[in-house]
């Protein structure tokens, strides 16, 4: 499998969603609206992997609806993360891919999802860990709720 850098991430990020109206386009189960907040993609890089010497990317756009915290689109690259929920339950729908999750109410549960399956979601509470593996590029929608 090639790693993958941030700068071919958010390429691959902006041409599969270049658009809110792309997501939506791609995602007709998913009912939401808005549109991505003007910039530069977010980007977050983490020291731990599944390859060595190599860092874990995850890019996203935040979907601009007028709510204290917006949803965001994103990309997940190949590896192992850890993500503090904070204040917000959160509500992952994996778009396509599949990941391992481990985290407070989750105990090495695997979720997967092509194309051709209804999205499927993972939600967190507030104040939770919550543990991502992956060895493929998994593309999401997360919502953010008190």
């Amino acid at each position: 499998m090639n790693r993958i850098t941030i700068v071919e991430a958010i390429d691959k990020f902006n041409k599969e969603y270049p658009s809110a109206d792309a997501f939506m386009a791609k995602n007709p189960g998913i009912v939401y609206y808005g549109e991505f907040k003007e910039g530069p993609c977010n980007q977050y890089v983490f020291p731990r992997t599944v390859f060595e010497n190599a860092m874990g990317i995850v890019v996203s756009r935040e979907l601009v609806q007028g709510l204290e915290k917006n949803p965001t689109v994103g990309l997940i690259t190949p590896g192992i993360y850890e993500f503090d929920t904070g204040e917000y339950m959160e509500t992952m729908v994996i778009l396509e891919g599949g990941l391992s999750v481990k985290g407070d109410l989750f105990s090495n549960e695997y979720v997967h999802r092509d194309k051709s399956e209804p999205s499927k979601q993972i939600v967190a509470p507030p104040h939770s860990k919550l543990q991502l593996a992956t060895l493929e590029e998994v593309f999401y929608f997360c919502k953010y709720e008190k």
